[in-house]
């Protein structure tokens, strides 16, 4: 004779005060519980990385203007690297975007390329023309 003889044959209770839960209900009371709404996120956000960013020498800055002045005269296209500041943290990456130079506004400090994109001239790091 086992513990539950007794009542293993007795039919399931239905309450009459109470309505039956729906499977949709019932399924979510085992649902995972985050008690701690945003934490993945804050998570990923922290360990998500960023570079620094390099500061060009004079002699390196003078280089880069005399490549970016001759890329504009001759309309050459042209691979420039350049930092993009992260939005919400300290730092930020390298980017290389592709293009022919349109114009180049010293005062504002812009490298405007014939397809509208634009890049500071502060952020420029490196320009390639002699490989295409």
């Amino acid at each position: 004779m086992s513990k539950y003889d007794d009542i293993i044959d007795l039919p399931h209770h239905v309450s009459l005060t109470h309505p039956a839960m729906s499977m949709a209900g019932r399924a979510a009371q085992f649902a995972p519980f985050s008690a701690l709404t945003g934490y993945g996120e804050a998570i990923n956000e922290t360990s998500r990385l960023t570079q620094d960013k390099i500061e060009l020498t004079d002699a390196e800055r003078e280089e880069l203007s005399a490549r970016l002045v001759q890329a504009r005269e001759n309309r050459q296209r042209i691979k420039i690297t350049h930092f993009v500041p992260d939005p919400t943290k300290k730092g930020g990456r390298y980017v290389t975007t592709e293009g022919v130079i349109k114009k180049i506004d010293e005062w504002y400090g812009v490298i405007t390329l014939t397809d509208g994109n634009t890049i500071q001239l502060t952020d420029t790091h490196r320009v390639w023309y002699d490989i295409f």
